[in-house]
């Protein structure tokens, strides 16, 4: 997928290939694991410290 896919794009491509995500990103916020790579932060939710530890 290009780099600039959103998580809800990607898990809609997954989801459409047969894979269950556990995610509640339909929900306007997305949290899911992070497996790999730099996340993108644009919540409000997560301190500046957790978006930080990049964990989630």
């Amino acid at each position: 997928m290009p780099p600039d896919t959103s998580v809800l794009e990607a898990v809609e491509a997954v989801e459409e290939a047969g894979a269950k995500v556990p995610t509640s990103c339909r929900g306007g916020i997305c949290e899911t694991d992070v497996l790999d790579g730099i996340v993108d932060h644009r919540d409000s939710v997560l301190t500046s410290g957790e978006q930080a530890a990049q964990t989630r």
